[in-house]
């Protein structure tokens, strides 16, 4: 009996060493201190992108103000501050003929331009820079762009010069003129501003066509250096005042067009993140169809005002001044295929389309 209970009392001496050893860990741990947690380092600052552009827009352009808050304002939101794009109207750095130098090296990071200004380095801006009577309606010319893929065209003959290129619009063409013009005989020796194919089929129409800056039109109109001028239709005619010193708008106009372009070097692109490169890619895409739709309600604002506060008066061409022009567009067309094998191709399609639409034969 006696060895049995010390078996006994030695069984339990073990079972009390066995469950001290298991609790004694688990109580540590509830008394050791909690160790101070490891700061999260802080996140490193995004990175702000400054970019520096010039337009081919004078400040006083009904088109300088909405691309400038754009790229200002709108661009900045879009992407959290991260774009920092300052804007500054034709002439600030550089003149206008020299952007495209500048953009291609770099000195500058991108603007707008008229497709007409380089159509030796971007032939394919022949087809919708003043290209005349190309389209009667704005959804054609839109239709043409986006729809039909020249727009991606438009991008890619950009690219090989190192830069992105957007339609920034499509809108129309039309001149105002110091005195009514009203016939074929009255289009002979007038000496009118434009630029591009409008102003090759202007010269087989027997005008005088003249290049200038859209700052200097103004004092060349009131001083008879101009007969007439187009910058853009009647928007550019009100924002610009030409209807002080032309109180005439010739009708119909000659072409509906998307030849202003916005530039951004290929660099700058190519720098960003890419959900800033998306962003901004997606909300010039989406510009181009709002711009577009905004340009059309200020056509008709503009025209309205045009006659009812400041006095101009809407003179019709004539049947045989029309046909004359539209027969030089023809011919201006083909000239435009000859150029490259691009261009040949689009004017295919830009003649299929008006097939289709019963415009031509």
């Amino acid at each position: 009996m006696k060895s049995k209970r010390l078996l006994a009392l030695l069984g339990s001496t073990i079972l009390v060493i066995i469950l001290a050893a298991l609790l004694f860990p688990a109580c540590a741990a509830e008394e050791a201190p909690t160790p101070a947690p490891t700061p999260t380092p802080a996140p490193a600052p995004a990175q702000v992108f400054e970019w520096a552009l010039q337009s081919h827009w004078p400040a006083s352009s009904s088109s300088y103000i909405p691309w400038k808050t754009f790229m200002e304002e709108e661009l900045l939101e879009l992407t959290d501050g991260r774009i920092k794009a300052t804007c500054h109207p034709a002439d600030t750095f550089l003149p206008t003929a020299e952007l495209f130098d500048a953009w291609r090296q770099g000195t500058l990071d991108g603007g707008t331009y008229g497709g007409n200004y380089f159509e030796s380095f971007i032939p394919l801006s022949n087809l919708v820079a003043y290209n005349p009577m190309a389209f009667r309606e704005i959804w054609e010319s839109e239709y043409f762009c986006q729809n039909l893929g020249f727009a991606d065209a438009l991008m890619n003959q950009h690219l090989e010069f190192g830069m992105y290129c957007w339609i920034e619009k499509v809108y129309p063409a039309g001149f105002c003129t110091v005195k009514p013009v009203r016939t074929l005989a009255d289009l002979q020796g007038l000496k009118l501003r434009t630029s591009g194919k409008l102003a090759d089929m202007m010269k087989k129409v027997g005008c005088a066509p003249v290049t200038m800056s859209g700052g200097e039109i103004y004092t060349a109109l009131a001083t008879g250096v101009l007969d007439a001028a187009n910058w853009g239709a009647a928007q550019g005619v009100a924002s610009m005042k030409f209807y002080e010193v032309a109180p005439y708008y010739m009708w119909p106009e000659q072409t509906k067009i998307g030849s202003d372009y916005i530039i951004i070097t290929q660099a700058n692109m190519d720098a960003l993140p890419d959900d800033l490169y998306k962003i901004v890619s997606l909300a010039l895409e989406e510009r181009f169809w709002r711009r577009t739709n905004q340009y059309i309600k200020g056509e008709l604002d503009s025209r309205e005002a045009l006659v009812k506060e400041y006095g101009m008066e809407i003179v019709e061409l004539d049947k045989e001044a029309v046909d004359a022009m539209a027969k030089a567009a023809l011919e201006i067309w083909d000239e435009t295929a000859k150029q490259s094998p691009e261009n040949a191709h689009w004017v295919e399609v830009m003649k299929a389309l008006h097939r289709e639409l019963g415009y031509i034969d």
